[in-house]
């Protein structure tokens, strides 16, 4: 503390008081704090806040201006920074739909106090969104392919596609794909949010053209093949669109769809063809070799020793007992009565795989008559040649209808798969049965294993085997 002795008109006078009086000189005491601080500083106001735009939309931006009565520069802050944000100074970028609410500031200097808070508001209101340019990667498509979409709006809200042209293209997702070639045509469209209004749709096209395919490697079934054998063939294509098969080597094979048929020994070579269709450009030839190996022939004819072969009637024929076997012919048909042939041949010693298997009968003079067309039956019972009768003709299941012989050839029967069954022990060899389908002045007489004239006329067993 430090003591001044004052006159008291010098304190007058410090006071600012203008006295002219001469007092007595009287001593005061005043205590005087260092570091004492009187203010100066004057008051401030801010105006209203003022927008540059009265509206806002979602993605906008207003600039704020509010002025100060100090004349210094007005400071402006967001209240709602989910609504709307602020930048560079007074720029007000609108981020969602709302009441945005900003604040004005002066915090003031040495020479003004700070400014009382001035708040105002701004409706903001959804925004309007665009969506740019489709682009579709790869830029061509073909009929196999696909192709990825994109298109970015000005929102960033993600875009929904779909086709225009459900008969050229479909879309899932992103991804386009062809259905038929032709133009393709995309939709692109933003519904909108909380924030956004919906998006003007966007369209845009690409072409769809023809692609390539592809034969597969032929596959023959079986896959050997003897002369006068069969196999099919069959071929796919990246298409699934059908092939066509030709023979290049129609000496040794011919084909008539998928199946080849083999003429003579040596190699088959067939092509398969793809010729394309609207969507599809035609496919390079595939061409495959299978090799026709040579055949064997087996020929079993027996003589009157061990030749089993007969006929049987349904009457009295010749004066003879029912059921007499005129020893050298085998007959099918009858005189208003039935003739029925039956014929078995000894397999013991036979091959067991065959190609083919041909009972063969000649067919002789015919006496004038008309010969009758069959049916190939099963014999399903024994029976011996000598003593057989129509009344005690073994039992016979029915296989096919073959046709009438031809007087002076040979008429040929395919037993193959009866064959088969009777080597792998799948059925009883009992033989076979002609069994007329007319029987009213109808017959066909053949030779049997009795005739004597000519032994090569006698009926055989023919087999066709692969090598």
């Amino acid at each position: 503390m430090k003591i001044f002795h004052l006159s008291f008109t010098s304190l007058l006078y410090l006071l600012g008081v203008g006295l002219a009086v001469n007092c007595p000189s009287m001593v005061f005491s005043a205590q005087v704090f260092e570091n004492a601080v009187i203010s100066n500083q004057a008051n401030q106001t801010i105006d209203v806040v003022k927008f540059s735009d009265a509206t806002l939309t979602v993605g906008g931006v207003t600039n704020a201006s509010a002025i100060a009565t100090s004349g210094l520069s007005v400071r402006f802050n967001s209240l709602s920074p989910f609504i709307c944000t602020v930048s560079v100074g007074n720029k007000i970028k609108a981020v969602a739909t709302g009441t945005c609410l900003v604040v004005a500031r002066q915090s003031g200097n040495a020479n003004y106090k700070p400014a009382p808070q001035v708040i105002s508001s701004i409706t903001v209101t959804k925004g309007n969104q665009a969506i740019g340019t489709i682009n579709f990667s790869p830029a061509l498509l073909e009929i196999a392919g696909t192709t990825t979409l994109n298109a970015i709006t000005t929102s960033k809200l993600p875009v929904s596609f779909r086709s225009t042209t459900p008969n050229t293209c479909a879309v899932l997702g992103r991804t386009a794909t062809p259905v038929a070639t032709g133009i393709c045509s995309v939709m692109a469209t933003q519904d909108g949010n909380a924030n956004y209004q919906a998006a003007t749709p966007k369209n845009k096209s690409i072409a769809i053209g023809k692609s390539n395919q592809t034969i597969d490697g032929i596959i023959f079934t079986p896959s050997t093949l003897t002369v006068d054998g069969t196999t099919t063939a069959s071929a796919t294509t990246t298409s699934n669109l059908s092939v066509t098969f030709n023979s290049t080597t129609p000496s040794i094979c011919t084909v008539s769809g998928s199946v080849v048929s083999s003429i003579a020994s040596g190699t088959c070579t067939i092509a398969a063809n793809q010729p394309g269709d609207s969507n599809w450009n035609p496919a390079l030839p595939a061409v495959q070799n299978i090799t026709v190996a040579g055949s064997a022939i087996v020929t079993i004819q027996p003589g009157p020793s061990d030749g089993i072969d007969t006929w049987i009637t349904s009457v009295y024929y010749g004066g003879g007992s029912l059921g007499v076997s005129y020893n050298d012919l085998i007959r099918v048909g009858g005189w208003g009565d039935s003739y029925y042939g039956l014929i078995m041949f000894n397999l013991d010693d036979a091959p067991s795989s065959v190609e083919k298997a041909e009972i063969q009968l000649y067919a002789r003079n015919n006496d004038g008559d008309a010969h009758t067309s069959m049916s190939l039956d099963l014999v399903t019972s024994p029976w011996v040649e000598d003593s057989v009768t129509f009344n005690t003709a073994p039992s016979y299941s029915y296989v096919s209808t073959i046709p009438a012989p031809v007087t002076g050839s040979w008429y040929v029967v395919d037993i193959t798969n009866i064959y088969r069954n009777w080597k792998n022990g799948a059925i009883a060899n009992y033989g076979i049965q002609l069994r007329p389908d007319e029987t009213w002045n109808y017959w066909s007489t053949f030779y049997s294993s009795d005739y004597a004239d000519d032994p090569t006329l006698r009926p055989k067993l023919v087999l066709t085997i692969g090598h």
